[in-house]
């Protein structure tokens, strides 16, 4: 019913509800979370849960942020032949791994990051510019470095703005970043055939950095004033309002005891490896596919036209996978990601089958247009696959702060994409086209075995959806 700005969730009848959270702990417990003696005392003193219309802006911004950081990021892998025009190369790639909490800090340290890495790259292009490669490979390291805003924190961001019915959407909304930036990078590249071109694009990488980092600076809060879920007030009843939680010895302990619990290593193994693998593995596409298999398609073209469409492809999954997930597998997320792996093992066979030698014979004769639609519901899959390892993370290691799992899992995201660069860097040009993608798909085998081992149990859910359905959230 409505009160004026604040809508409020129509209430049970005072006897059919209980009198504190105890019950809603204790099913909590049944689903298979660990006594935490600061999360039930927070939960005991009934939390004021409350959602705020302005996540959608501060969701906004993030998103931004990391797009900004992802096309950045691609920006030389999409237009390498017109980078060596200025005789310089550039394959510096690194990250890191910021710690489990500090949302806003992290976002803004990244939405600085992104600025200063364009704009060092510029310096780098100046006419007479002196050592332009060092230039171009500082700018990247600052870009890589910003990399963990729109994969370690997404759940995080997601489970401190939104409502559980609401946080795998925004999970979902925040991975984007990972595909569609990179897919904008090569669809860009396709016209940009001169290094004035790639001068032009770095230009408006720069001004779109600033644009985002303003705003951020300006419309965005570090916390929203009240909590939008049970399990996000008691996160921050029992770490104080900031939500934050002790040094980073404690956040170390925190993290080492939550991969251990429900056999979470397991899922960070398992799934971040193959994301990781397919995210590298398809930003490499322009190189691992400089001669064109395909006669209707030049050389300097078929590398780009796999990376949008590869790219693309997991824009959408990822749009996706709330909406497939939240509805049709709630509560069943391990058999939804079993599901979409063997379909991404049996896709990524084809797509390896369908590529000719340089004979121009294939075991599965399906031609260019073929190949790319295999390829791009390749990509879709992966895109479902990868919100939902989040949030199953999340409620395997609770009541472990959200960002505990995330930073665990972008942890091994990034592990897995360059130990693959490592194999295909040792394997030269015996690992390129086809055979690259017979890796892939032995890759994602070995994860969906080890899958099948990892637990399922959602009490982070159970402890928001009693208390949702007891009426004790509002909108304001």
């Amino acid at each position: 019913r409505m009160r004026g700005c604040q809508w409020q969730l129509p209430r049970a009848p005072a006897s059919a509800r209980p009198s504190s959270a105890a019950p809603s702990a204790a099913r909590a417990a049944a689903d298979g979370m660990d006594t935490h003696a600061p999360l039930s005392a927070a939960l005991s003193s009934g939390p004021e849960v409350v959602v705020e219309r302005r996540r959608w802006l501060v969701l906004a911004v993030l998103v931004w942020i990391g797009f900004n950081q992802g096309i950045a990021w691609m920006t030389f892998s999409a237009s390498a032949a017109q980078l060596r025009e200025h005789r310089v190369r550039s394959s510096v790639r690194d990250r890191t791994w910021w710690g489990p909490e500090a949302v806003h800090e992290c976002a803004l340290v990244a939405g600085i990051l992104v600025f200063l890495g364009c704009s060092l790259r510029l310096v780098g292009f100046l006419p007479g510019a002196v050592q332009p490669r060092l230039w171009l490979h500082l700018g990247q390291i600052c870009i890589g470095l910003a990399g963990p805003v729109s994969a370690s924190i997404a759940p995080a961001f997601a489970a401190v703005w939104f409502p559980a019915e609401e946080r795998t959407l925004a999970t979902s909304l925040i991975w984007t970043c990972q595909s569609v930036a990179p897919s904008l990078g090569f669809a860009i590249a396709l016209p940009t055939k001169t290094g004035a071109g790639l001068m032009a694009i770095m230009l408006g990488e720069a001004a779109s950095s600033l644009a985002a980092l303003a705003f951020w600076l300006v419309a965005c809060p570090k916390l929203p004033r009240h909590a939008p879920s049970s399990s996000a007030a008691a996160h921050r009843a029992a770490c104080g309002d900031g939500g934050a939680g002790a040094g980073l010895a404690s956040q170390l302990s925190e993290l080492l005891a939550a991969m251990r619990r429900n056999r979470f290593w397991l899922l960070a193994v398992c799934g971040g490896t193959s994301v990781g693998a397919f995210q590298c593995w398809s930003a490499s596409l322009s190189v691992l596919f400089a001669h064109s298999p395909f006669p209707a398609i030049g050389d300097d073209d078929m590398g780009k036209l796999l990376g949008l469409v590869s790219n693309g492809g997991t824009f959408f999954g990822t749009l996706a996978a709330a909406p497939l997930a939240d509805r049709f597998f709630r509560r069943r997320f391990k058999r939804f990601l079993i599901i979409i792996g063997v379909l991404q093992v049996a896709l990524l066979a084809a797509f390896s089958a369908a590529v000719p030698d340089k004979h121009g014979n294939a075991a599965l004769p399906i031609g260019a247009l073929g190949s790319v639609v295999v390829l791009t519901v390749a990509s879709l899959l992966f895109g479902l696959g990868a919100p939902v390892c989040f949030e199953l993370g999340a409620e395997l290691t609770f009541p472990a702060h959200e960002g505990v799992s995330s930073s665990a899992y972008s942890f091994t995201v990034n592990a897995g994409g360059f130990v693959l660069i490592a194999v295909l860097s040792a394997g030269g040009s015996a690992l390129t086209g086809a055979v690259s993608c017979a890796l892939m798909a032995v890759v994602v085998g070995l994860c969906l075995v080890m899958l099948l081992f990892v637990p399922e149990t959602y009490p982070r859910l159970s402890l928001d959806s009693e208390l949702f359905d007891e009426g004790c959230a509002a909108v304001r």
